[in-house]
């Protein structure tokens, strides 16, 4: 396997001085910053940059053999590369010139000698801020563009809602930054989906691998992720790499992160600071570049706020959050969905049948799927499995599915005659035909989230009516 680089576009150090020079290295690569690229000079620079993108510059000022010094070279930095922090290295004596480029953009200076922790810390703020740039700079493109860059990451999700449509463009905007992300939703709605989405976005070279951290203890935990050297524990009889390992320059997609203990807390903290962490037994640290996106169903801020989860690791991994709604909030894409896993389930089981896609989507238009999109699938697999080829898909199995299955209690029923006769009969005064026809449609369209075909369904016209009426 190749050597692990962080950050995934070097960090471009510009110092005559190879003292300076040297030691910048040896801090940063102390601290797992092991992609770096120098020189010595400014005459050079713009080559190179036109054949490497970077991630931050750090630029000496003072150049005495060269053409041009570091405050010389700054303003062209800038306007070429707008979205590279540039961090200016300078001697005390030259503090007030540091200051007026700071006042030109650019992202801080130090002072030579450079403290070792403000030099990472400085760095790594710059590489966020980066990453941020360059994820506005995206999402602007794609909010012009109104189009996805990569379609193909996204097959697998069925989706027209214009929710799920941002998530999709702000997925494209975030994935190729090194920062966590959180994916929060109800089960079932396709959060591991969506962090694979994630990472074909990337481009990533190494592997996407998820853990489930559902009903693990602490050992177990750390044991799949960080892995383990001979005699760590009882038939720990051999080393054994964890998934941060495995999934080095890819990515780590840790599901059911609200169960987690406050100790395995601690240290998933510790290794998505500073990307380090030690085997079970080993005292030997160990470096990643791994991306992690967590996922959960439960409100980790409810829980921070009762003091049943820690606000650091929280805030964290929010550092891009994506929440993604449930079904029976993008109702639109129910349709859709129908058709797709329904001609899913007939390929995988070779059968053909006719199908009332209608008569279902009415039937299903007012259930409130608990489940999500993962009830549905598996709902569909079940009605085809015992369905005989050739025959129409039976409603009856959806219609009993919905009835023994709604949530809190709730019975969906047909709106009988004798409803309709108790409720006119209630009125003092009659409504116009027109007001109640109007009534009833906007009603509909309300429960059914805008979906025409469905509020159509709900109250036993065709689709032209409601559209007739969307146009008054």
């Amino acid at each position: 396997m190749s050597k692990d680089l962080y950050p995934s576009l070097p960090i471009y150090i510009i110092d005559d001085d190879p003292v300076s020079r040297e030691a910048h290295q040896v801090i940063l690569e102390h601290r797992g910053m092991n992609h770096l690229m120098f020189s010595d000079n400014t005459d050079d620079v713009f080559s190179k940059l036109d054949n490497q993108n970077v991630s931050v510059i750090l630029l000496d000022l003072m150049f005495p053999d060269c053409e041009k010094n570091g405050e010389d070279l700054l303003p062209e930095l800038l306007q070429r590369y707008p979205e590279v922090p540039v961090i200016i290295i300078t001697e005390n004596g030259e503090i007030e010139t540091a200051v007026k480029c700071m006042k030109s953009n650019a992202y801080d200076y130090l002072v030579k000698p450079v403290d070792a922790d403000r030099l990472v810390t400085t760095v790594e703020l710059a590489l966020e801020y980066r990453d941020i740039s360059s994820e506005n700079i995206t999402l602007q493109k794609q909010l012009l563009s109104g189009q996805l860059q990569h379609p193909a990451a996204f097959s697998g999700i069925v989706s027209s809602n214009n929710e799920m449509l941002s998530i999709f463009r702000y997925v494209e905007a975030v994935s190729t930054s090194t920062q966590p992300m959180l994916i929060s939703g109800e089960t079932g709605v396709g959060k591991e989906l969506i962090a694979n989405a994630v990472h074909k976005c990337s481009n990533r070279t190494g592997e996407f691998i998820s853990i489930s951290a559902a009903g693990m203890d602490d050992v177990s935990f750390c044991d799949k992720l960080f892995g383990h050297v001979k005699g760590a524990f009882d038939g720990a009889d051999d080393d054994q790499s964890g998934t941060a390992f495995k999934a080095s320059e890819g990515t780590i997609f840790l599901d059911e992160i609200a169960d987690l203990s406050f100790e395995t807390q601690k240290k998933l903290l510790h290794f998505i600071q500073e990307r380090e962490y030690y085997p079970l037994g080993s005292k030997k640290v160990k470096r990643t570049s791994a991306k992690v996106i967590a996922a959960t169903n439960q409100d980790l801020k409810n829980m921070v706020d009762q003091g049943k989860y820690r606000a650091d690791l929280y805030y964290r991994l929010s550092t891009h959050h994506i929440s993604i709604p449930p079904l029976r909030e993008r109702m639109e894409d129910l349709q859709l969905l129908l058709d797709y896993f329904i001609d899913m389930s007939a390929k995988d089981m070779n059968k053909r049948f006719r199908v009332p896609s209608k008569k279902i989507l009415s039937c299903l238009s007012e259930y409130e799927f608990p489940g999500n999109v993962r009830e549905l699938r598996a709902m569909i697999y079940d009605a085809v499995v015992s369905q005989k080829r050739g025959d129409w898909l039976d409603t009856k199995f959806f219609e009993k599915y919905v009835k023994e299955n709604q949530p809190n209690g709730v019975q969906i029923r047909k709106f009988q005659s004798s409803d309709s006769a108790a409720f006119i009969s209630a009125l003092h005064r009659l409504p116009l035909m027109r007001t109640l026809q109007d009534t009833l449609i906007d009603e509909a369209l309300k429960r059914s989230s805008g979906n025409q075909t469905i509020a159509a369904n709900m109250i036993g016209v065709c689709r032209q009516t409601i559209i007739r009426f969307l146009k008054r």
